[in-house]
């Protein structure tokens, strides 16, 4: 087969272990190839679907299923192109270009070229590209490809809009504004640190909520002398999680440097202060949480399984707001593991906008919207300026200066 029929299947995103994985299918049989061996969930063939609308189901090669995937067909390629999300695991991206490969695909070993990746005809297309590189929950791919596909038709309608309605557009555009800041945690992810005094049952913690045993739990205090991560997913946002030391007087130069790194700790996104309910309430409990005035603080109790050592009348007056109400969990039984990933989940904020619904994803994005907002209702055409160098249309390979 000569190089330009060739069906070629090659991996988009980094090698390794991860959250997500991408393989693109390019080639004249791209599509049937995919098709072959994709089973829709709604019923919808792939053959049939419009370029770039997503699709779900299963990827199943001799009647076993390989993994529920999102396929799209890249538009503009040429020639065509499929893209296939799938979950990141090495095991599984090996076997989705085992099943492509016995239909004829040829692997691609090396990094695909710029004719490979998927074409952007606008700036906000190219940033929408990298984000979806950076995206690490199928939830977060869907949002993202969506937004492809949908933000740069509504910035145009918006743009006709401010001619005849300037109220209603700048009421329009601050909605594309608000979901900005949840798109971006959406697709960046946040950082979650569990912080507290020795033996407190943060490891134990850290474990339940990855869901394996990643953290070493011991009655022994300063076992923890290095931040443990993991990351896992709270309602499809990607979530770091840092198992740091216990607060404590110390005098081993490793617990010491161990518990200097868990201040440091408080930078995270969202912060865990975890207290034993069974034991005595250590002094000064809140001066790790109170290092930072970031009102992302939750606290929990463990050891709920267990008679109370102290009334939540105790804590310091520093935490009472962030204790209104706080967890009550058991974090060797699971016990209240529910709340707390709902309480994390509001804490990292409101979703974005559905899939289908416009939303700013970048800063750059923002700022001429900023700048529309401070002069558009009174000049429609510098609101349709503004709009058209946001969307601003690639010549050839050119790329926007920020993403």
């Amino acid at each position: 087969m000569t190089p330009d029929r060739a069906n070629r299947a090659m991996i988009l995103t980094p090698p390794g272990a991860g959250a997500i994985g991408v393989v693109r299918v390019v080639g004249p049989e791209s599509v049937s190839l995919v098709h072959s061996l994709f089973q829709s969930k709604t019923g919808r063939s792939l053959t049939k679907q419009t370029q770039g609308q997503l699709l779900y189901g299963l990827l199943v090669h001799d009647g076993e299923t390989i993994d529920d995937v999102i396929v799209s067909i890249a538009p503009s390629s040429a020639p065509p192109a499929v893209d296939i999300c799938c979950h990141g695991g090495i095991r599984v991206i090996e076997r989705i270009l085992d099943a492509l490969e016995r239909r004829g695909a040829i692997i691609q070993e090396q990094p695909p070229g710029p004719a490979d990746i998927w074409p952007a005809a606008n700036a906000i297309e190219r940033e929408a590209n990298d984000a979806l590189a950076r995206c690490q929950t199928i939830r977060a791919v869907h949002f993202v490809a969506h937004q492809r596909q949908n933000l740069v038709p509504a910035l145009r309608k918006l743009a006709d809009l401010y001619a005849t309605d300037s109220q209603k557009a700048d009421e329009t555009l601050r909605n594309y504004i608000n979901g900005y800041r949840s798109a971006r945690t959406f697709i960046d992810g946040a950082t979650l640190a569990i912080l507290g005094p020795p033996n407190a049952g943060k490891s134990t913690l850290f474990n339940l909520l990855a869901g394996r045993t990643a953290a070493i739990v011991s009655p022994q205090p300063g076992t923890t002398r290095d931040w443990v991560t993991a990351t896992i997913e709270i309602e499809g946002v990607p979530v770091i999680l840092l198992d740091t030391a216990g607060l404590r007087d110390a005098s081993n130069p490793l617990e010491l440097e161990a518990i200097h790194r868990g201040t440091a700790a408080a930078a995270a996104d969202i912060r865990i202060l975890l207290l034993d309910g069974a034991q005595p309430l250590p002094p000064n409990p809140a001066h790790l949480a109170t290092r930072s005035k970031s009102a992302r603080l939750l606290v929990a109790i463990n050891k709920a399984d267990q008679p109370r050592a102290w009334p939540d009348t105790d804590l310091p007056p520093e935490l009472q707001t962030a204790a209104a109400d706080p967890i009550r969990l058991a974090a060797l039984t699971g016990q209240g593991f529910d709340r707390l990933t709902r309480c994390i989940a509001q804490t990292l904020g409101p979703p974005p906008p559905g899939p289908s619904s416009p939303c700013l994803f970048t800063s750059r994005q923002c700022r001429y919207a900023a700048d529309i907002l401070g002069a558009g209702r009174h000049n429609p055409d510098h609101a349709l300026a503004r709009i058209s160098a946001m969307i601003g249309d690639l010549p050839g390979d050119s790329r926007p200066n920020e993403a």
